[in-house]
């Protein structure tokens, strides 16, 4: 099993959750903002960029195991590796219900791909 942290439409009660909706729900998470990442909008999902430490966000998700074949077809969806590219991030419980660090597959863009015209999504949370 595999751990991923989904932050956008694979969440549950969003259109692409049926992807990982066998899988284990561990708990909501957070991303830290000193990983120099902020959240986008696309339109209708979400992306990861890398930002300036000034421009940093806390980023809230949900913190998933799944299995091999659930994770192929995460990749499938993201494009990985040719649009989104993939990497373990630590991630923490948003309810601090364990003192565990969830080392966890985060999907973003590798590059800024004029995301520096685009505003951040309020509070780092897709609805």
């Amino acid at each position: 099993m595999k751990k991923i942290f989904v932050y956008g439409t694979l969440k549950k009660h969003h259109h692409n959750f049926r992807l990982i909706k066998n899988g284990v729900f561990c708990g909501d998470g957070i991303l830290s903002s000193s990983n120099n990442l902020r959240m986008i909008s696309l339109g209708t999902f979400p992306a990861l960029v890398p930002s300036e430490k000034e421009d940093s966000q806390n980023i809230i998700g949900e913190i998933w195991k799944v299995d091999e074949e659930i994770f192929k077809s995460v990749d499938y969806l993201e494009g990985y590796p040719n649009f989104y590219n993939r990497k373990k991030f630590k991630i923490n419980r948003k309810d601090n219900i364990d003192d565990d660090v969830h080392e966890c597959w985060v999907y973003f863009l590798p590059d800024k791909l004029g995301s520096e015209y685009i505003s951040s999504v309020a509070g780092g949370t897709w609805i």
